[in-house]
């Protein structure tokens, strides 16, 4: 009786094997796909006034999405290591949507006196909302 019962389980488990490999072949088979970015910094600068004290970051943020969108950018001001020294919270298109296909445009100063080390600047955007058709 014993034998018999785990004679069953065994199939059971084998069955249920066999069922599961195409699946997993399929799973396997198919191609992978990767989009492209959704967001694009465009037109960065970094201009530092002419006293020298004031460092002036602008640009805009382009929506290659599908989607109307609205975010804030990050200004991060780093180290020749690539170490974030600073980084500041902007708001992008005056905190209005960003239509697909359009830019925001973002801008930020600080002083430069207060970030010792500085030596370049790096921004991201992060989507905050999305607006569907």
């Amino acid at each position: 009786m014993f034998s018999r019962l785990l004679t069953l389980q065994l199939l059971f488990l084998v069955a249920l094997t066999l069922v599961a490999m195409p699946v997993a072949a399929q799973e396997i088979s198919r191609p992978l796909t990767f989009s492209g970015p959704q967001f694009e910094i465009e037109d960065l600068n970094a201009d530092l006034h002419s006293d020298g004290r004031i460092l002036v970051v602008s640009g805009r943020v382009k929506n290659n999405g599908f989607s109307t969108v609205t975010g804030f950018a990050t200004v991060y001001f780093k180290s020749s290591d690539h170490s974030v020294l600073k980084a500041m919270d902007v708001e992008v298109n005056r905190n209005l949507p960003i239509a697909q296909g359009q830019s925001g445009f973002f801008e930020t100063s600080t002083r430069v006196d207060s970030i010792g080390g500085l030596a370049n600047v790096s921004v991201e955007f992060t989507e905050t909302g999305r607006m569907l058709k």
